[in-house]
């Protein structure tokens, strides 16, 4: 309960009035009702119970039955028409469900004002399991072997009806703080989370099946989650928490190695138990087959059950195991291993890792070299840029740079989302050269490595590009008669006013040219690559609102003269070049 600030206690002792009624008008405003379901059966709270990545929870009311209820909210504003409906249905088959290790749904409806989905499920009062560890530390094993047996229990049941959990973890499971009965939560929602595994970064892959990212499992995906869970049910901390990205934690699930933590774990019975719920899925148990397993059998005599699991550190198992890797200092040293998803030519799903160099790479640069690795289309040049552009420098390696360097290095690389396209300016690739599954075949670049301070994945993701026949991206070749009498490019209208953000046509010796331009004149460090990305954009906007132009940053004829002629004043007065080449 929030408790009142000493200003409302000062207040509340000079107007002469009681604090036990301040402290009750705090508590009567967490009672106050603040919405209702559609038939008015349900009222909801004005207090919030707890919150996650898709859903917020608030303390409800059951007019018919009397009982507090917990009133689910979650938002459906990222997901299609056809993902909703089937959320809808899914959760409508799951009200059926009834069983004592299974939260139990009472209601759900859609409100489409809010475009959330609302569900009014029984109140657990002991929170999470996570949170549940959090408050008791260190559980007995007894009580461990406990959840495990309720936990199975639950499981058991959801497959005998036809349904994988998909995302069982400590957070979705639940406990009964007065009777220490556990529940598991969350698995009418497995359409919501599917729908974020493929469209976002890979999700936190701490509890998930390696077979899962390739997309063929069964009910034993539930059984690798669950010996995860029993892993942090003893250790007190998740799986792979040595591992400092969700990439490195990807990338030990499928090369299936296990996590550092259960090395901790002395008690040879318990490790055993959980390194069997996490055996490749041929030889992985089932559900039924864990319930009759004689780690679940009781016995009270045994000294071992009445104390928590003992641990030693990790690093008096293997003092090597754990390494630390320094932030990057400054760009010449600072590299990130990075992965796409890509389906190549042949239908392949491909996680293609490269590792980029801030102080020698572009975007465009290890695109083109993946495109020609792989052998795909050309015109996937772009697209893959502006996803390596994302991916890499929103990193905290390119952060720490621009922090830690001198201002020659900050302004290296231009930070630029998925441009915006001018209609007759748009990207136009094929979308089939890329995944809405997760790789199951990995590759990596062939290009020369060194330190790896991050690691970081995305699935490439192009929807919204535009499909078409158009032909392979041309590069700009240079031809000593288009120089004038100075050795500088002269070039067309054309190849000046079409130059947008991102866009695959920009001639690259232009946009170069631009940059030595914007650079001189707005005495400002730039990367003269012949890459249009943001900070371009933004250059040519400070550019335009220096002379009284209207920033939309785009390239006229007028504006072209004029930059250049002031790039000519500048360079004819200035006593050394600030630009920094990349060539």
């Amino acid at each position: 309960m929030e408790k009142p600030s000493e200003n409302d206690c000062s207040q509340a002792e000079e107007d002469g009035e009681d604090l036990h009624s301040l402290v009750v008008s705090h508590t009567d405003n967490r009672n106050e009702v603040v919405e209702v379901s559609p038939k008015g059966r349900f009222f909801r709270f004005n207090d919030e119970l707890g919150s996650g990545a898709f859903k917020v929870v608030y303390r409800g009311l059951d007019n018919d039955n009397g009982c507090e209820v917990a009133w689910n909210t979650i938002s459906l504003k990222n997901l299609p028409e056809s993902d909703r409906v089937h959320i809808a249905e899914e959760v409508k088959l799951n009200r059926r469900l009834n069983h004592p290790n299974i939260v139990h749904f009472i209601a759900a409806w859609t409100n489409p004002n809010k475009e959330e989905l609302v569900l009014i499920t029984e109140l657990i009062t002991g929170g999470s399991l996570k949170q549940y560890l959090k408050k008791i530390r260190h559980p007995r094993l007894k009580v461990i072997k406990h959840w495990c047996k309720g936990i199975l229990q639950g499981l058991q049941y959801l497959h005998s009806q036809k349904i994988i959990h998909r995302d069982l973890k400590c957070d979705n499971i639940f406990i009964m703080s007065n009777t220490g009965d556990v529940k598991i939560g969350d698995f009418g929602l497995s359409t919501i989370m599917r729908n974020q595994l493929q469209t976002s970064v890979l999700g936190t892959p701490e509890y998930m099946a390696p077979e899962i990212y390739e997309g063929s499992y069964d009910t034993k995906v539930d059984v690798f989650s669950f010996g995860m869970c029993v892993l942090e049910m003893c250790t007190l901390s998740p799986p792979y928490r040595e591992c400092q990205s969700q990439a490195a934690i990807y990338k030990k699930v499928l090369n299936r190695l296990l996590p550092d933590s259960i090395q901790t774990i002395q008690n040879e019975e318990v490790r055993n138990f959980i390194c069997l719920c996490l055996e490749l899925v041929e030889t992985r148990p089932t559900v039924d087959e864990l319930l009759k397993h004689e780690f679940l059998v009781m016995d009270e005599k045994d000294p071992n059950n009445h104390q928590p699991v003992p641990l030693i550190s990790l690093s008096d198992v293997s003092p090597n195991s754990l390494s630390m890797v320094s932030s990057p200092k400054s760009a010449e040293n600072a590299q990130i291993e990075s992965s796409l998803i890509i389906k190549d030519n042949l239908g392949i799903l491909r996680q293609v890792s490269f590792t980029f160099d801030f102080a020698s790479d572009t975007p465009e640069k290890v695109a083109e070299e993946m495109v020609q690795e792989l052998d795909l289309d050309p015109a996937l040049v772009i697209p893959i840029a502006n996803e390596i552009e994302m991916l890499v420098f929103s990193s905290k390696s390119y952060k720490q740079i621009s922090v830690t360097s001198d201002p020659r290095t900050e302004d290296l690389i231009d930070i630029a989302p998925v441009p915006e396209q001018n209609p007759e300016m748009q990207i136009k690739v094929p979308t089939n050269f890329f995944s809405d599954h997760c790789a199951y075949s990995s590759k990596t670049l062939n290009r020369s490595n060194s330190t790896i301070s991050e690691s970081k994945m995305v699935e490439l993701n192009i929807e919204d590009l535009v499909i078409s026949e158009e032909p392979g991206l041309e590069y700009y070749k240079r031809d000593p008669s288009q120089e004038n009498e100075n050795g500088e490019d002269e070039f067309s209208e054309a190849d000046i006013v079409s130059l947008r953000r991102g866009s695959p046509q920009n001639n690259r010796k232009v946009v170069k040219q631009l940059q030595r331009a914007l650079g001189e004149v707005l005495k400002t460090h730039v990367k003269v690559d012949g890459f249009f990305g943001k900070k371009v954009e933004s250059l040519i906007k400070e550019f335009q609102e220096a002379h009284g132009i209207a920033p939309d940053g785009l390239i006229s004829s007028d504006l072209w003269s004029c930059l250049m002629s002031e790039f000519t004043r500048c360079k004819e007065g200035s006593l050394g070049d600030i630009i920094i080449p990349t060539e």
